[in-house]
């Protein structure tokens, strides 16, 4: 299992969380290991840490889509036991 780890602001941190907004979009820097992993599929889980709080959750990938220079990661919203 391959975990991609991402910072959220609260504002989205707390809608990712509850499964209301159960994606991410991230630009894409040049020399990433995490795209790396995204792009070649390996990534199986990806895990947000709220940026104020540190409080973090983590969830199934279940797409990954690549538009206009951007990732889109989405996930299952199902507790996953860490």
């Amino acid at each position: 299992m391959k975990i991609v780890k991402f910072k959220s602001h609260p504002l989205f941190f707390d809608k990712e969380k509850s499964g209301l907004k159960p994606n991410t979009v991230r630009m894409v820097p040049t020399a990433d290991e995490r795209f790396e992993a995204l792009d070649q599929r390996t990534a199986t889980v990806i895990e947000i840490t709220n940026t104020e709080t540190k409080e973090s959750f983590q969830r199934i990938i279940t797409d990954i889509s690549f538009w206009n220079g951007q990732f889109i990661i989405s996930w299952r919203h199902v507790e996953m036991k860490t």
